[in-house]
């Protein structure tokens, strides 16, 4: 399982060093991320929950309608549709962001929250790759909007005069640093709750890497902060407890599913290895 991945895996530090992943994450880091923090300054901000779907942009009883019917197809568990409603039905809710912070691991990430986070206000904190041009967007896109951006720096934020030297000092590497953004976000904004979301995501082995370093920064923060909460980019290959009702469903489905004529048929003809 996953103890034998940590022991399995090799980290090798930036200047080359190699010890087993379980070895590394179980020390401090030597070095250590300052913390630099953008606030926007962004006229517009979103009131109520809007879900943009086939063209239009769903908000109010239309998206309660809408997502009674993911519901009752199976698309989204019932308890994601009872908590998409419930923010339809309060949306003062989307408001009240100034006490809670969201962990983006992989902050650039295409299908991650970033945009949404930022429109709605939220307090941000981003983990992406120290490349310049990846900051130049992430924090123009944190200034043109109401919300926050707090990121790791390696350099005295009071020595970073221009954007420029921002850029190139931003950022970090979940390969190469993950036990000092490990560090850096146990020890950040303390006592505050935070969410965490894994969603790096790159092909093949790395895949399995990224997912594993990932794996051990949520690890930590869950065993030494208080009110850390995950989430995940979901894919086919992420195994997660579910609940009863969840399970019970996809059997049910499932069953449903078999009995149409031409699944019989191809069951059949595959001698029961197909369906």
């Amino acid at each position: 399982g996953l103890d034998k991945a940590y022991e399995l895996f090799e980290f090798v530090a930036p200047d080359g060093s190699a010890v087993s992943y379980k070895e590394a994450m179980s020390k401090k880091a030597t070095e250590k991320f300052e913390t630099m923090v953008i606030k926007g300054t962004g006229k517009s901000k979103v009131e109520k929950l809007e879900v943009p779907y086939k063209g239009e942009t769903l908000s109010g009883q239309k998206l309660i309608d809408q997502v009674n019917k993911w519901v009752d197809y199976g698309t989204i568990e019932p308890s994601a549709g009872e908590a998409i409603i419930k923010c339809v039905e309060n949306p003062e809710w989307i408001k009240k962001n100034s006490d809670r912070y969201f962990v983006l691991l992989g902050a650039g990430s295409a299908m991650g929250p970033l945009l949404v986070l930022l429109s709605i206000g939220a307090n941000v904190v981003a983990v992406d790759l120290d490349r310049p041009m990846i900051w130049k967007r992430l924090i123009g896109l944190a200034r043109d909007s109401m919300g926050t951006l707090t990121f790791p720096v390696k350099a005295d934020p009071k020595t970073l005069k221009t954007d420029e030297e921002i850029f190139a000092s931003a950022g970090c590497n979940l390969f190469t640093h993950t036990p000092m953004i490990r560090d850096w976000l146990v020890d950040l904004y303390p006592n505050k709750p935070f969410a965490v979301g894994s969603y790096a995501y790159l092909n093949g082995a790395l895949h399995v890497q990224v997912s594993l370093a990932m794996d051990g920064i949520c690890r930590d923060l869950s065993e030494k902060r208080r009110n850390v909460s995950l989430a995940y980019l979901c894919t086919p290959t992420d195994l997660h407890l579910i609940p009863e009702e969840a399970q019970q469903a996809s059997l049910e489905a499932y069953d449903e599913y078999k009995s149409k004529p031409y699944c019989m048929l191809l069951s059949m003809m595959s001698g029961g290895k197909l369906l």
